[in-house]
């Protein structure tokens, strides 16, 4: 037996993964909001365009960190 991969149009016609794709779209859409107004506000308060990058890119941190600390050790099988 063959194995191939799914399509596009195969993935989406599962009702249960559109709405797992869709709630992940916005909460990926919350996040660049939320980073966004809080640089936003950092600079209205501050008027330094480096201190609202830096809070910009520290919402990165936890993308930066998390990701290989909590991925799988490459040895395991």
């Amino acid at each position: 037996m063959t194995e191939r991969t799914a399509t596009y149009a195969e993935v989406f016609a599962v009702r249960e993964y559109r709405h797992l794709f869709g709630a992940y779209l916005l909460s990926l859409a919350g996040d660049q909001l939320t980073a966004v107004t809080v640089a936003y506000l950092v600079f209205s308060e501050t008027g330094s365009a480096a201190l609202a990058a830096a809070d910009y890119a520290s919402s990165y941190l936890a993308w930066l960190t998390g990701g290989p600390l909590l991925s799988g050790s490459p040895g395991e099988a």
